[in-house]
């Protein structure tokens, strides 16, 4: 019996299948870890702008907090200064008590400016002196018309009354100067930061003890009343 011809096909099987997807496997791969180190440096730069914008506050904080303290204490000494030579005003007393009333007006309005970078952490302090000199103010335009007539013992009652109330004024300012300070070093702004003299004039060394006040004028002679 005659068998008929029978074809048989060799089929090649292809390549196998995760052979073909190997290289999008492995940009996937990279594509992740790109992601994964750009996410970490993002989080690492956010830090770091973080952490410099904190020190630029603080820089900021601590130079204003200097500044308008130096400012507080600069108005209260000048108004001082003038107020103890009250008795040698003459003629120009009208004129002397509206300027110093003007520079007395300027340590309220510091003191807002304060508040803005302190809260009330020196209100106190910075009342105290706005009103210890207020009273030598007071004082000096109740008197200085009729310090003259009240003879020599008398101008010299006047100017020792002064001269304790002017010392009132630069108990308040060596006050302010030490909460001043203490706030610098407590809250770590006191880096290359020479703290606020206590009389208003250039600032001194932070190891410097608080300079008494300025000495009082020296008085005039005055005639003894006929």
């Amino acid at each position: 019996m005659n068998v008929p011809p029978q074809i048989i096909e060799i089929a090649q099987k292809s390549a196998v299948t995760w052979v073909t997807w190997l290289p999008l496997a492995a940009s996937g791969l990279v594509l992740i870890g790109a992601m994964v180190t750009l996410y970490v440096s993002n989080r690492t730069n956010r830090a770091a702008i973080a952490a410099a914008d904190d020190r630029e506050w603080i820089k900021w904080r601590r130079e204003q907090l200097v500044s308008i303290s130096n400012e507080i204490l600069t108005a209260a000494h000048q108004a001082g200064t003038r107020l103890r030579g009250f008795s040698l005003w003459g003629s120009e007393g009208e004129v002397q008590i509206v300027e110093i009333n003007n520079e007395m007006a300027a340590i309220p309005d510091l003191a807002r400016k304060l508040e803005l970078i302190a809260g009330d952490a020196f209100s106190r302090e910075v009342t105290a002196i706005h009103r210890s000199v207020a009273l030598c103010w007071i004082f000096a335009s109740e008197n200085f018309k009729t310090v003259h007539q009240s003879g020599r013992v008398g101008m010299a009652q006047a100017n020792t009354e002064m001269s304790e109330m002017t010392e009132s004024v630069g108990q308040a300012c060596r006050d302010f100067t030490a909460s001043v300070r203490a706030e610098l070093k407590s809250a770590g702004l006191g880096q290359n930061v020479t703290p606020p003299s206590a009389d208003g004039t250039e600032p001194r060394s932070s190891e410097g003890s608080a300079p008494p006040p300025p000495e009082p004028e020296p008085e005039s002679p005055a005639a003894e009343p006929e």
